[in-house]
């Protein structure tokens, strides 16, 4: 019975639970998500008795997510549905997705929720972000992670001009970190393929006349240009 009751408490706490980890008793549970996304996986442990106690966090997480809103800029933003102790967040930064370092400091609201918010004007390459959730006893908690792509790595910034290529000469312009272009004709045969090409500007010449689908993809997203040669 002991441990029926132990796991039904862990179930109903699941939604204070922020990005935390915890095993207990026969059973090994880690538990992930933002607000109300939250997941529960459980496994089979080894058996043993443990008297580790867990409560709810002082801090339930709502959203928190991140935009480029300019050149080299990112802005984050997070909202807390209630706090409790919370000394305050330190926003980590990474260019891998594994190792962070400490990027800047926002002070939490004390006792009650609110709406947070944390500029970066150092964003040069694709950038990942999480929160560091700090209670005022030093014990600690981590926010899911974020990526951000700088606008002048976004594939939004991809052009084909001019269009129609009435002379055949189409110039193409490509997100910093383009990691393929693929030109197809309107069937989607494939005419040629070019893996990381080295420039951001490239001329092409289309020999033969009808429309052409220029596909270009980044690690993060794809877009495709519809050109046509009359």
């Amino acid at each position: 019975m002991k441990t029926i009751f132990i796991t039904l408490l862990l179930v109903f706490l699941g939604e204070a639970i922020w990005a935390q980890s915890f095993s207990l008793g026969i059973f090994g549970a880690s538990a992930s998500g933002s607000g109300e996304n939250v997941s529960l996986d459980w496994s089979l442990g080894s058996v043993g008795a443990t008297n580790e106690v867990y409560a709810a966090l002082p801090v339930r997480l709502i959203y928190f997510k991140g935009v480029s809103t300019g050149a080299n800029q990112a802005e984050l933003t997070w909202m807390t549905a209630s706090e409790t102790s919370n000394a305050g967040f330190e926003i980590q930064k990474s260019v891998d997705g594994k190792y962070f370092e400490k990027a800047g400091w926002v002070d939490g609201k004390g006792d009650r929720g609110g709406v947070y918010s944390f500029s970066d004007n150092d964003l040069y390459t694709t950038s990942y972000y999480r929160l560091k959730q700090i209670d005022w006893d030093e014990s600690s908690t981590f926010s899911r992670i974020v990526s951000i792509v700088p606008m002048h790595e976004s594939i939004r910034m991809a052009a084909a001009y001019p269009n129609p290529a009435i002379d055949g000469k189409v110039n193409l312009k490509l997100p910093a970190n383009t990691s393929q272009l693929t030109i197809s004709d309107q069937n989607g045969t494939l005419i040629s393929s070019h893996l990381r090409p080295n420039r951001q500007e490239i001329a092409i010449l289309l020999r033969q006349s009808g429309i052409y689908l220029f596909r270009i993809s980044t690690p993060t997203e794809a877009t495709t240009l519809r050109v046509v040669r009359p």
